[in-house]
């Protein structure tokens, strides 16, 4: 029989800002990485083991999979993630203590990130658990293209539709996009608007490992770039809330531009000085 591992996110451990696990940057960025990473390298837990991380209950949602009040989850990004030996359970905390038989009598707390700036080998631990989960750098890249451009909303077709996209809240215009394309069939390089809100995670690593230059708005989008290659060239545009992406892109030795602009002659700016 397996052993058991039980841990816990502690009462007052908190996401960045007002972070929620259902929101993809909190998800894919703090909260994914540090769970795999604190399981199975800081506790070198076997992977034929079966966990489980007690977290907050359910009232205070912001370690909840799914916000019913958003109609926003990542119950399936979570399940394609992750085996399913690792079990997730809410359980009520009681004066800052809970009574559980923890192996060794140890109580473990699970850190949690602030804006992408923990240390470097536990994002890069996750890039490569993901990578060897889902085959990526064996997979053939021809059909994915060089440049990708971030448009934010949900794919065409989609029957999954959350009720608030990213495109509720900012996105860049449609003539931004129109532009991106006409630079580049001018300059004959394969690039690609994408809509990432409902993508199956496989493809969007896919897209985020093959590209050489991933341009967007700040947005939840950008988290991907954990997927990166080292040395890709990452343009972040409009209002910068937070530096999490540029903090990211220093962690995953990425090149980070930015422009305060929206305008897609703004970012042929920064896309003129490379060797296109």
């Amino acid at each position: 029989m397996n052993d058991i591992y039980k841990f816990r996110i502690g009462k007052n451990k908190a996401l960045s800002g007002l972070g929620k696990i259902w929101e993809y940057y909190h998800f894919l960025i703090e909260f994914v990485p540090h769970i795999l990473y604190f399981v199975y390298v800081t506790n070198n837990v076997p992977k034929n083991s079966n966990i489980i991380i007690y977290i907050p209950p359910y009232y205070d949602d912001k370690f909840c999979l799914t916000s019913d009040k958003f109609n926003r989850t990542m119950e399936h990004i979570w399940n394609q993630l992750i085996d399913s030996n690792i079990c997730l359970e809410y359980i009520q905390y009681d004066n800052n203590s809970i009574e559980i038989p923890f192996r060794n009598n140890n109580l473990y707390n699970i850190n949690i990130g602030y804006w992408s700036n923990q240390p470097e080998h536990i994002y890069k631990y996750f890039q490569s658990y993901a990578f060897h989960r889902f085959d990526i750098q064996n997979t053939s890249c021809q059909s994915y293209p060089n440049i990708i451009f971030i448009r934010r909303g949900v794919q065409n077709g989609c029957n999954n539709i959350r009720a608030k996209t990213g495109s509720n809240r900012r996105s860049l215009q449609t003539h931004f996009f129109y532009q991106a394309i006409q630079f580049s069939k001018k300059n004959n390089i394969n690039s690609k608007i994408v809509t990432l809100d409902n993508m199956d995670i496989v493809h969007q690593i896919q897209y985020f490992y093959n590209a050489n230059i991933i341009i967007g708005l700040h947005g939840a989008g950008l988290s991907n770039i954990i997927f990166s290659k080292p040395n890709t060239h990452v343009i972040e545009c409009g209002t910068i809330l937070y530096p999490c992406f540029k903090n990211l892109c220093e962690k995953m030795n990425l090149n980070y531009y930015y422009t305060n602009s929206k305008l897609f002659k703004d970012v042929k700016r920064i896309l003129d000085t490379f060797n296109l």
